[in-house]
């Protein structure tokens, strides 16, 4: 309870000095706080009595003296002191007796470290006058620091049922009013009245939506805020909702525990298509098509929303959620997926299902298919398997005269080329074995190998590539060869060894000749003189030579052309200092329909003089080095001791 001082008008107060000074025994009354700048709280009847705001907590009050007896004669000096707990605190008032009556309620300041501690505290105060003190009545002030339920997180919001299951969906909005019931349990620690619960949608202060406030006026009474749909606009999707606990004393505790609920404006999805899954077009997904990799392909629908999700399930198994774009989703589904411990035969089933926030929504039909992944041979321990089968040996390829294995030269022309392959683990009777070249199957009977399931471990099958799909595939620096193994009184599956690379270079590489141009033709196509020279397109005189067009192997490759000057007819000794290289790399356009190069007079043909000269150029074709060689022509360029003159 506060002592309330009332203003007495100058008349009053003399009176009541008189009166004052003639009762000697009576009690001096308790100070009182400020009731503008620092007043205490309305006591409520679950509370303590007299709390002190903590906005206060730790600040110095301002305290007034109501009037007091003076007993004392005039002209005797003496202090008023503040007292905290029975101990003097602050700064004392002086005065000499007697303190005129309209001096007071005297203004006194209890310091800031009074009020830092909890608990409840004696305010009172000291009249010592001459040394002769008098003591005033108590005011209990309580101090409070505590936030309700202990400054513990409260426990979780409580939502509508059909919430709770699905979330906040346009269709509860629709059905009850446009709002949501939010409820704050009642069961936290310390709950009194005009306590001030906020509750908040979002997830953290500032940034969350107030949702509603409200102070207590009983703890019975359920405490319970309203979220409307205009809160909800802008927010779908996975959100959360919160609130804080805070006592009428200003103490403010944690956030509590968070809510997690689903918000769904938009209408649930329609119109859901069954899924396709394009490798099962034909009714089966076989192991090609698992390696290849399963994909299931869902259409677009209706009503679609930003967040949707779609789970695509193989065989009542769901695979992971993905994003579910409004133009369609393509879902890969992994190999183990597809053999999930069986690899068949089996009837198989994919399903898929929308999910918004945590309602779902499935597609009905399905897409039923049956799956066979049997495959002959040794176990795949890779996961996932791969086209190549780890386990499979290498093949060997052997021509008729070379000696070196996996390697065929121009002295294996004309012949077969023979293979062979380490018998694989687990093979049985019935398996067939088909050896390929260069990706094309080696005919039967001899690139065909039918397993008769009595052959010794160490067993080696033989094959036979005949000369015409050599000499058809041509040369190459790495040629692959490979082999599956199929079981087809079982099914169509198969598995594949790895590529070994055959060098092969059975035939002679040719490129296409490069032609000096513009002979003086009354001397014959191998002479060239001052009147063959052409300036090109820098101006440079020089000459001009030409590749002509016809294979697309040069094309895009940077060839390194020499042009040399030899002193006799047969071009067997250079000329010193008379060898220039360049490079020149064509397009496929200039591959195929020709090309020129330039070579400048000065100071090549200038060199060369009264003498022969050739140009050659070196390519690559199927991983080999190949020359391409002009013939060694006469160069006449100067006349009587003269060099070639230009207009």
């Amino acid at each position: 309870m506060m002592n309330i001082q009332v203003k007495l008008t100058a008349e009053e107060a003399r009176a009541n000095s008189k009166k004052l000074r003639r009762t000697p025994n009576k009690a001096v009354p308790a100070p009182v706080l400020d009731k503008d700048l620092n007043p205490l709280l309305e006591d409520t009847p679950d509370d303590s009595p007299n709390q002190l705001h903590s906005k206060y907590h730790g600040q110095s009050l301002a305290i007034n003296i109501p009037e007091f007896d003076q007993d004392s004669a005039p002209g005797v000096r003496g202090f008023v002191y503040l007292r905290w707990n029975g101990v003097r605190t602050g700064t004392r008032y002086p005065f000499t007796s007697p303190i005129a009556a309209g001096d007071f309620p005297l203004p006194m300041t209890l310091p800031d470290t009074a009020t830092v501690n909890a608990g409840t505290h004696q305010l009172s105060f000291e009249v010592n006058t001459g040394g002769n003190p008098t003591f005033s009545e108590s005011l209990s002030i309580s101090i409070d620091r505590t936030p309700p339920n202990g400054g513990n997180a409260g426990a979780l919001i409580e939502l509508p049922a059909e919430v709770e299951l699905s979330g906040i969906t346009a269709e509860y909005l629709a059905a009850n009013g446009d709002k949501v019931v939010v409820t704050v349990p009642l069961g936290y620690g310390d709950a009194r009245i005009g306590d001030e619960i906020i509750v908040y949608l979002g997830d953290t202060i500032p940034t969350a939506l107030k949702v509603g406030t409200v102070v207590r006026a009983d703890v019975t009474t359920p405490i319970t805020v309203e979220l409307t749909k205009a809160m909800l606009e802008g927010r779908e999707g996975d959100q959360t909702l919160f609130y804080t606990l805070a006592d009428r004393k200003g103490n403010v505790g944690r956030q509590s525990a968070f809510k997690n609920v689903n918000i769904t404006l938009a209408p649930a999805p329609a119109g859901l298509q069954p899924p396709k899954v394009p490798v099962g077009a034909d009714g089966l997904i076989d192991q090609a098509d698992a390696i290849q990799g399963v994909v299931v392909e869902i259409d677009p629908y209706t009503n679609w929303s930003a967040s949707d999700q779609v789970v695509v399930a193989f065989d009542g198994v769901d695979q992971p959620a993905q994003a579910m774009p409004q133009a369609g989703a393509v879902v890969a589904l992994p190999y183990s997926a597809v053999l999930n411990g069986n690899p068949g035969l089996k009837d198989s089933r994919v399903t898929y299902k929308i999910v918004r926030g945590n309602r779902e929504f499935p597609e009905t039909v399905g897409f039923d298919v049956k799956v066979d992944l049997r495959t002959p041979g040794p176990v795949d321990p890779t996961d996932p398997p791969g086209v190549v089968h780890p386990l499979l040996a290498l093949p060997v390829v052997k021509g008729a005269v070379s000696p070196n294995p996996d390697e065929l030269t121009e002295a294996d022309a004309g012949q077969p080329a023979t293979a062979s392959v380490d018998l694989y683990g687990l093979s049985k009777a019935g398996d067939i074995v088909q050896l390929y070249w260069n990706g094309k199957p080696v005919p039967a009977p001899d690139g065909e190998y039918r397993v008769v399931g009595t052959e010794p471990p160490t067993f080696k099958i033989p094959f036979t590539i005949p000369w015409e799909l050599i000499d058809t595939e041509g040369n190459s620096d790495a040629l692959p060869v490979h082999y599956t193994v199929a079981h087809p009184a079982t099914n169509g599956n198969i598995i594949t060894s790895g590529a070994k690379p055959v060098r092969v270079r059975v035939s002679q590489i040719t490129v296409p000749k490069p032609e000096f141009l513009n002979p003086d033709e009354d001397f014959g196509s191998d002479w060239f003189n001052c009147g063959s020279l052409r300036q090109n397109q820098a101006g440079v005189w020089g000459m001009f030579i030409q590749v002509p067009g016809g294979e697309p192997k040069l094309a895009n490759q940077e060839l390194a052309f020499t042009y040399q000057g030899w002193a006799d007819a047969a071009g067997t000794t250079p000329v010193p200092g008379n060898e220039y290289k360049f490079t020149f790399t064509p397009t496929i356009e200039e591959a195929n329909n020709g090309f020129v190069v330039h070579v400048p007079y000065d100071p090549w043909f200038l060199t060369t003089d009264l003498r022969y000269g050739s140009i050659v150029y070196e390519a690559e074709i199927n991983g080999f080095p190949v020359l391409g060689k002009s013939i060694v022509v006469t160069f006449w360029m100067s006349s009587a001791g003269q060099t070639c003159k230009f207009a």
